[in-house]
């Protein structure tokens, strides 16, 4: 049998690390596999939704109601890509999340939908 030489193992051990990191760190992005909501439907029947969490990418409209300690609640306009959008939501950000929200900011947001509510669970801007 031959043996391999140092350059040759070097460069299958350097190989198999990069792919192992690759595969590790590729899932890092928090909304990565997330499904978009579907706003429409939601808004139909939101109650279909409850226990799924989804994809919101949204400009902040205005706060439209607010509660010390609890949280507020944002009418969101949808900026889906590829031309869809254009539809409001209504998403809870609650105060633990620490996310100082201004209107006609953008979001990339994840939200729960609990007793027919978007609940912010995490968001970015973008």
């Amino acid at each position: 049998m031959k043996k391999l030489s140092f350059p040759l193992l070097f460069l299958l051990v350097a190989l198999a690390g990069a792919g192992a990191w690759f595969l590790f760190n590729k899932n890092q992005d928090p909304f990565a596999g997330l499904q978009h909501l579907p706003v429409r439907d939601f808004q139909g029947k939101p109650g279909n939704f409850n226990g799924n969490t989804y994809l919101i990418q949204a400009r902040m409209v205005d706060q439209t109601a607010s509660r010390e300690g609890l949280g507020r609640l944002w009418t969101a306009q949808t900026t889906e890509v590829g031309g869809k959008g254009g539809e409001r939501v209504v998403v809870f950000v609650p105060d633990e999340l620490h996310v100082n929200v201004q209107p006609d900011q953008r979001y990339r947001i994840k939200v729960d939908i609990r007793e027919s509510l978007c609940h912010a669970v995490q968001m970015e801007k973008f």
